[in-house]
């Protein structure tokens, strides 16, 4: 498993969303059926997995639906900004013995990954929390081959996850 890698945050945003989630890491959730949400986000990034595609999960946080999936594809990557959350992740993959999953600590704007390397990018609540969405996605599309698949879980900042994130995980 590749160590989380250093990363430079530039953002305010990015700074007081790091601070909420290490205050989360130790007790954030590992059930994806909990919720009919978490349900059907694992059944659709399955429908596009098989033993020989990398997939690569942008906002990875603890791993939650990297350990779910890594059993139908080649390798799974996880990237997330957030330091306890990616350990948190590091510690469930190796307890579970899962061998082909890995974790690097990066802004979603600025991936340290290799261009068209995966065959399946997604994205599960975490667009609304990133500050330039535009820079992301580009670089989600960078490191997706061609014909590749890209699935997000779109929250725009005026729905209801953007307002309850904005007064509740702020305070």
């Amino acid at each position: 498993m590749m160590a989380p890698l250093q990363s430079t945050v530039a953002d305010a945003d990015e700074v007081a969303c790091d601070r909420i989630w290490t205050q989360q890491a130790k007790t954030y959730g590992w059930d994806t059926g909990a919720t009919l949400a978490s349900h059907l986000k694992v059944s659709i990034v399955r429908k596009y997995c098989s033993p020989e595609r990398r997939l690569c999960d942008i906002g990875a946080g603890n791993g939650l639906f990297m350990r779910v999936l890594a059993p139908h594809c080649a390798h799974v990557t996880g990237v997330d900004l957030n330091a306890e959350m990616l350990a948190e992740g590091c510690a469930m993959i190796a307890q579970e013995g899962i061998a082909n999953a890995d974790f690097v600590q990066a802004s979603a704007s600025h991936l340290p990954l290799v261009d068209s390397d995966f065959d399946v990018v997604y994205c599960f609540s975490t667009l609304l929390l990133i500050p330039d969405i535009v820079s992301a996605l580009r670089e989600m599309v960078r490191v997706l081959r061609p014909g590749g698949y890209l699935i997000l879980d779109v929250a725009g900042r005026n729905n209801l996850s953007a307002i309850y994130w904005r007064l509740w995980y702020r305070r």
